[in-house]
């Protein structure tokens, strides 16, 4: 099985004509991919990654219902341009539960005063709610380079650290409005979803990169997996989800 398979959003979906892709944000870092261009040459090296600006210029997402109404799933793809992502750099946020980011945003208390969000992976200590990105947590962040690097199809995903604190993980993503998440007040339904037309602005994101099949192997026992894409990514995004025409495949 390719190995981006797992990561890359799902293609040939409806998406639309003249305002899909419009938006504003900023993806910029250090990157390391081996065998970028071939077997005798990288981008750059594990302890000096090269500098990387992917200037993006386009910002879609695709909202997947739960069909039992309790876990809502929102994919967000950040791109250099609107081509498909097999011959794209893409950075992909895969949003595993809205509902679990609502509620972070949103920060309402409990009728008893407690905070109703998970302090595990929602931070709010700072001016702007911060949720924290892994393989397992409810946002996950993954990265291919395939336009950069097309001769190595490999995945780096977002690793979260061990820090217990929001200040101290090493991948995070904080938003300013997620829908209508920061808008309203009461409990967040377990069923909420982001609608078209709808503002999705990240005000900022840092993510510690590692070579997904890396982290797979030291999950599973295996050790000397050596990575062959890792990196740290910093940016931001601010766009409206749309809705497309029915049928018309994804650019």
């Amino acid at each position: 099985m390719n190995p981006t398979a797992k990561w890359l959003p799902l293609l040939g979906l409806a998406f639309a004509a003249c305002r899909i892709g419009e938006g504003d944000g900023d993806v910029a870092g250090f990157v390391f991919v081996r065998d970028c261009h071939g077997a005798t040459e990288a981008l750059g090296s594990l302890e000096q990654p090269a500098a990387y600006d992917m200037d993006p210029k386009f910002f879609a997402g695709e909202p997947i219902e739960d069909l039992l109404g309790r876990n809502n799933r929102l994919l967000l793809r950040v791109q250099p341009d609107g081509k498909r992502t097999e011959v794209n750099d893409a950075l992909v946020f895969d949003v595993r539960s809205t509902f679990e980011l609502a509620r972070c945003v949103r920060g309402n208390m409990t009728a008893d005063g407690k905070p109703d969000w998970d302090a595990r992976t929602c931070d709010r200590s700072g001016t702007t709610p911060r949720i924290r990105v892994g393989p397992d947590e409810p946002v996950r962040a993954s990265l291919t380079l395939l336009a950069t690097c097309p001769e190595i199809p490999v995945v780096a995903v977002a690793v979260p650290g061990d820090g217990q604190t929001g200040p101290e993980w090493e991948s995070w993503i904080e938003f300013e409005e997620f829908g209508s998440a920061g808008s309203e007040t009461g409990p967040v339904d377990q069923d909420f979803k982001i609608s078209f037309n709808e503002r999705l602005h990240a005000s900022g994101f840092h993510l510690t990169l590692d070579d997904d099949q890396a982290v797979t192997a030291r999950r599973e026992g295996r050790e000397g997996v050596k990575p062959a894409i890792a990196g740290v990514l910093d940016g931001f995004f601010d766009f409206d989800l749309q809705r497309g025409r029915a049928g018309q495949a994804f650019p």
